[in-house]
C-alpha cells in the first residue's frame, strides 16, 4: 500500500478527522460543489417529486410495509446514481491530501470511468446491510460499517464489486469501533444541522411545496458534500492506521462502551418496529398488538439511560480507549436528555397546579 507521504500523523480522531475535511472543504469549494450540484442535487429534487406524488391509498399495516418498501427502494436508487458524486469529491480530497489539485471534468470522468464497478459493489453492500438486518440489527450494522467504504475502494484503489466490498472491510478490520464512531458523529452533525433545517423545511412547505423540495435537495447537497469529504479523509487516514501499525497491537474499546453504543442502536431499532406496529386504536380495546406497542416504547425509552451510565462507566476506564463511551453517552443523550426535560416539566406543572 502506498501511503499518502503528507499525513504525518494519521489520527481517526473525529474532531481532527471533520477539522481536516473543512479545510479541504473550503480550499476544493467550487469543484466540491460543483460536483454536489450537478449530480446530487437534480438527483434528489426528481426524488423528492416522485415520493410526495406517489399514491398508496390504502391505511393499515400492508400500507405501512408498502411505503417502508418505498423508502427502501428509494435509498437504493439514489444511492446507485449518488455513488457518482462520491467517487468524483473523493478524487477531491485525496488530490487535496497529495498537494495536488483535481478539476471537476477530470474527478467527474474518473468517476464516469469507474461507475460500473461502484454501482456493483454499492448494489452488494446494500444487499448485505439488509440481508443482516433481516436477520438480527446487529448483523446489519456490523456490515454497513465493514463495507461502507466500498465506492472509495472502487475510486481510490481501483477495486470493483465484491473485491471492493473485501478490501473495505480489510480496511475497518482491527477498528471497527473506531469507524462507527466516526459514522455516528457524521450522524450527529447531520441531526443538528437538520434539527433547524427542518424547521423551515416545514414553513416553506406550507408556502410553496415545489420550492421547498428544490431548497431541502440543495441543503441536502451542500451538507452531504462535506460529509463526503469527511469519509474519505477519515478512509485515507484509516488505510495509512493499517500499514503504519500492522504489527502493533490496538488498544481495546471497553466493554462498557460496546454496550453503551449497542443499547442506543437497540433502543432505536425497537422504536422503528414500535412505529411499524403502530399506536393502539381507539375504541377497541386493549389487544396483544397494543401491549407489544407499550412494552417496545417502554423498553426503547428505558434502554438509553441504561447505555448513559454504561458510557459514563466506560469513560472511567483511562486504559482503553475513549472513543466507543465518548459516542455512546452523546447518542443516547439524544433520547435521555429530552425524557428528563419532559418528566421535569411535568413535575413542575403538577407543583405549580396544585
Amino acid at each position: 500500500m502506498i501511503l499518502l507521504a503528507n499525513i504525518e500523523h494519521p489520527t481517526l480522531n473525529p474532531v481532527e478527522i471533520f477539522r481536516v475535511s473543512w479545510k479541504i472543504f473550503k480550499d476544493r469549494l467550487k469543484t466540491i460543489l460543483a460536483i454536489a450540484f450537478s449530480i446530487s442535487f437534480p438527483v434528489y429534487v426528481l426524488f423528492s417529486f416522485i415520493s410526495t406524488y406517489i399514491i398508496i391509498p390504502e391505511e393499515g399495516p400492508a400500507a405501512k410495509i408498502a411505503r417502508i418498501t418505498l423508502s427502501g427502494l428509494q435509498w437504493m436508487v439514489v444511492s446507485l446514481i449518488d455513488v457518482l458524486a462520491v467517487m468524483a469529491i473523493a478524487y477531491v480530497a485525496d488530490g487535496a491530501l497529495k498537494g495536488e489539485t483535481v478539476r471537476y471534468r477530470s474527478a467527474l470522468g474518473k468517476s464516469l470511468s469507474k461507475w460500473r464497478g461502484a454501482v456493483w459493489a454499492v448494489l452488494l453492500w446494500q444487499l448485505a446491510a439488509i440481508g443482516g438486518a433481516l436477520l438480527l440489527v446487529l448483523p446489519g450494522v456490523a456490515y454497513f460499517i465493514y463495507y461502507s467504504f466500498c465506492s472509495l475502494s472502487v475510486a481510490l484503489r481501483d477495486q470493483s464489486g465484491r473485491a471492493a466490498l473485501d478490501y473495505s472491510k480489510f480496511t475497518v478490520e482491527g477498528r471497527w469501533w473506531d469507524a462507527f464512531g466516526f459514522f455516528a458523529c457524521k450522524m450527529l452533525i447531520w441531526i443538528g444541522i437538520m434539527i433547524p433545517y427542518i424547521t423551515l423545511y416545514m414553513a416553506m412547505r406550507r408556502v410553496n411545496m415545489h420550492l421547498s423540495f428544490v431548497f431541502g435537495s440543495a441543503i441536502s447537497s451542500f451538507v452531504g458534500a462535506y460529509l463526503t469529504t469527511a469519509t474519505a479523509v477519515f478512509f485515507l487516514n484509516l488505510e495509512c492506521l493499517k500499514a503504519l501499525h500492522a504489527d502493533e497491537p490496538v488498544l481495546k474499546h471497553p466493554d462498557e462502551g460496546i454496550v453503551s453504543v449497542g443499547a442506543f442502536v437497540l433502543a432505536v431499532a425497537l422504536l422503528i418496529v414500535s412505529l411499524v406496529v403502530g399506536p393502539p386504536e381507539r375504541g377497541s380495546g386493549f389487544t396483544h398488538r397494543d401491549a407489544l406497542f407499550a412494552a417496545f416504547i417502554c423498553v426503547s425509552t428505558l434502554l438509553p439511560f441504561f447505555g448513559l451510565g454504561a458510557g459514563i462507566l466506560g469513560l472511567a476506564k483511562k486504559d482503553k480507549k475513549q472513543t466507543l463511551p465518548i459516542v455512546g453517552i452523546a447518542l443516547n443523550g439524544i433520547i435521555c436528555v429530552p425524557c428528563v426535560v419532559g418528566i421535569l416539566v411535568v413535575i413542575i406543572k403538577s407543583i405549580i397546579g396544585s
